[in-house]
């Protein structure tokens, strides 16, 4: 498995900036995100990369075995599961310029978020909803020869929600572990309760898993570096190698918090616990 450097915020450097510096901590794999209101210090904005701009992201990328594009969400209105079928039309549509980045730079994975709905609706219905969005995807993500992981978050929260991809059996649309967010607090259990551990829900779900996004979580505050929090990573990484997960595991530190020697100690221990000292 390759350790991956999540660019976010370092003090200076825009997007390619990190990347740099991600090359010359020798960080085998990375990930940026594409939120045209974040760049260019804590994102790339795909529809204002012309060829020359194109063709710098591409040099500061070769030095890295796997990219992960993580595509806009939350503030920027992306919403798979609104009932308003306009929305979840354009959400997809907001999705593909990241889509056709990723099929240009040969990006590994693209992740997404489904995003919330206002609209006082039953959970259930937001089921089908999501089916059809995940469909629209597939569909994206074929043309453009990527694969999109669905990260574990807002509609698919708690971690038994993930059985909705399971049921889609889509080719090229699979899931975004966030290791962090499955140990957040819903209604009072952890969001992997339904399965026991972390290592129960990657072992239930191990043939969905596309990427795997790393942090600790302390109870009240995630994205800390590896050794803040209470998570067990050993177990985690553990239970990845029983499902033969060979994907990159990705460290999403928040350095504003951390530092940014927490990147550097999270990658220093996920590198013993992969037996790479």
């Amino acid at each position: 498995m390759l350790i991956g450097y999540m660019a976010w915020s370092l003090e200076g450097p825009d997007v390619l900036g990190q990347l740099e510096w991600a090359a010359e901590q020798n960080f085998g794999a990375v990930a940026f995100h594409t939120t045209p209101t974040l760049a260019p210090e804590r994102a790339i904005d795909p529809g204002a990369l012309g060829d020359a701009e194109l063709v710098r992201l591409q040099t500061a990328l070769k030095p890295f075995e796997s990219i992960e594009i993580h595509a806009p969400f939350g503030p920027y209105d992306v919403s798979l599961v609104s009932p308003n079928p306009w929305i979840r039309l354009a959400s997809v549509e907001t999705l593909r310029e990241s889509v056709e980045l990723a099929g240009a730079i040969k990006a590994r994975v693209v992740t997404v978020h489904t995003g919330h709905t206002l609209a006082a609706v039953p959970r259930e219905t937001l089921r089908p909803l999501l089916l059809e969005s995940l469909q629209l995807l597939e569909e994206l993500a074929k043309e453009h020869n990527v694969t999109v992981g669905v990260e574990t978050a807002d509609a698919l929260g708690r971690a038994e929600d993930l059985a909705i991809i399971e049921e889609a059996k889509l080719a090229h649309v699979g899931v975004t572990l966030d290791i962090g967010h499955l140990c957040f607090q819903i209604e009072g259990r952890p969001a992997y309760a339904a399965f026991g551990s972390l290592a129960g829900v990657i072992e239930r779900f191990g043939p969905l898993i596309r990427n795997i996004h790393l942090h600790d979580y302390d109870g009240t505050h995630d994205h800390l570096a590896l050794g803040e929090g209470n998570i067990d990573f050993a177990a985690v990484i553990g239970a990845l190698r029983r499902v033969d997960y060979d994907g990159p595991v990705c460290l999403e530190i928040n350095v504003e918090r951390s530092g940014v020697e927490g990147f550097l100690r999270s990658r220093d221990r996920l590198a013993e616990l992969l037996g790479e000292s």
